[in-house]
């Protein structure tokens, strides 16, 4: 059931406030609440003290100690119409620490989410991703999956700048790569500006991934990253990923279950002089944020493609 039912399930008691176990297989101890007055709240139980965490313009954060020796750590809602949103935050944070070792204090990393949080709330009201949104990100979470294995996971996760406003997805040392998902049987691929295959002093691989759609042994974007979470485990690369989806728009909602895809194919075109692109230096004075498309026979032309696995 999802954490906004459970909400409105929940009876306020007129003596006291309601505490209900979100899930007794969870390695965390989180509990939705109702305070006497109505006001829905969510609530962390650990045995170590949580950080210092700062109120939320909608949201009260406080932490404080318990006559059992633990700590609670509780987010409460203070304007009732936000209930869907503050039920969306509640479901990230249970979520994303659902694969946590149990007996693992989880107060740090949930205080760390909740100013990411802050922060996504800061540029605007956090929305569902459209089609073209997941399959670019469900693109650049397969490379992102094949750079662990080549890179290892603190620099493959680390690498990952695209959500973060640079102009390629990844860097690495002394490489770019940028990262196209596709339809299948697609002609062209856009380029969102001039500086996109712009990449300096780096070498730069434009990735082009052909993504098939409705096959029954597809992945969902949600199962993705929930393999992702596994493979990365805990740790400063695990908090890294977890800003990286946040910034590029993702939170556990339903609507990501599907659709599913699978790669159909994938072509790594290197970037050099004679490549079909515009860069700035092509633009006329007070000409900016350019985006186009490139015909990928144009590519194939200027680059012979290699598979993403020859990557």
């Amino acid at each position: 059931m999802k954490i906004e039912s459970r909400f409105q399930l929940l009876t306020p008691d007129v003596d006291r406030p309601v505490f209900q176990l979100v899930d007794a297989a969870h390695p965390l101890r989180f509990y939705l609440g109702k305070n006497m007055s109505g006001e829905c709240s969510l609530l962390l139980i650990d045995a170590k003290q949580p950080p210092q965490a700062r109120d939320f313009s909608s949201f009260r954060v406080e932490s404080f100690s318990r006559a059992e020796g633990d700590w609670g750590l509780i987010i409460e809602l203070d304007q009732p119409r936000l209930l869907g949103l503050f039920s969306l935050l509640c479901e990230d944070l249970i979520t994303s620490t659902a694969d946590f070792d149990r007996g693992t204090s989880g107060t740090e990393f949930v205080v760390r989410r909740l100013e990411d949080w802050r922060r996504l709330l800061e540029r605007g009201t956090p929305g569902t991703l459209g089609l073209s949104e997941i399959r670019g990100l469900f693109g650049e979470l397969c490379v992102l999956d094949r750079l662990i294995a080549k890179l290892g996971t603190d620099m493959a996760v680390s690498a990952w700048t695209g959500p973060a406003g640079a102009d390629q997805d990844f860097i690495f040392g002394s490489c770019c790569l940028e990262v196209k998902a596709v339809q299948p049987a697609a002609s062209s691929v856009r380029i969102a500006s001039e500086r996109q295959l712009e990449p300096g002093t780096r070498s730069l691989d434009l990735i082009v991934m052909e993504l098939t759609e409705g096959i029954a042994a597809g992945k969902s974007l949600t199962l993705l990253i929930e393999e992702l979470r596994t493979h990365i485990g805990h740790g400063d690369a695990r908090d890294h990923f977890e800003s990286r989806i946040r910034e590029a728009g993702y939170f556990a909602r339903p609507e990501y279950d599907a659709p599913k895809f699978t790669v159909s194919s994938s072509k790594v075109f290197r970037v050099g002089a004679d490549f079909p692109r515009i860069v700035p230096c092509d633009l006329s004075p007070g000409v900016h944020d350019v985006s186009y498309q490139i015909k990928l026979a144009a590519c194939a032309a200027a680059s012979e493609p290699k598979t993403l696995d020859e990557l």
